[in-house]
């Protein structure tokens, strides 16, 4: 239960890494709904932080690499950032896009800031499963016991 649990973790953080790269959060779009004459062409959802992870019943599911937030049910009219900014807390990759202006140093120290944010949140991910798998295999054990006292 534990090994695949930690290989989709894994998986996850991967693939959230990889998407800090914005030429990767782009082409995760090449099944996209919105294509063009709309605010959310592929491109814009990239620049806000967003790729494209559909599913079966939602196919216009998009993920932030930073911050993980899903979003889906989108409409032509919706914009972006905006739709994410409306959506999460904190994510530094909202506060980056207030930020562009800054220097290179700045722009720096905000990418790792976000890179921080990403393992930060994947570390609680697994902390969380390890807490849920303890409690799984307590309950057994607790399980294992009363049938041999019962016996």
């Amino acid at each position: 239960m534990l090994d695949g649990l930690q290989e989709g973790l894994q998986e996850g953080l991967k693939r959230d890494l990889a998407m800090k790269h914005m030429i990767n959060r782009l082409e995760s779009f090449k099944e996209w709904p919105f294509q063009s004459d709309c605010n959310c062409t592929p491109l814009s959802m990239a620049e806000a932080g967003l790729y494209h992870c559909p599913t079966d019943t939602s196919p216009d599911l998009v993920r932030c690499f930073v911050c993980g937030l899903e979003l889906d049910w989108w409409d032509p009219a919706d914009i972006p950032w905006e739709e994410h900014a409306k959506f999460t807390e904190g994510c530094p990759w909202i506060a980056k896009k207030l930020s562009e202006k800054m220097g290179t140093k700045k722009m720096l120290m905000a990418m790792m800031e976000i890179c921080t944010f990403i393992l930060k949140r994947w570390a609680n991910v697994l902390l969380d499963k390890q807490q849920e798998y303890r409690q799984f295999v307590r309950e057994k054990i607790e399980r294992e016991v009363l049938k041999m006292k019962k016996k």
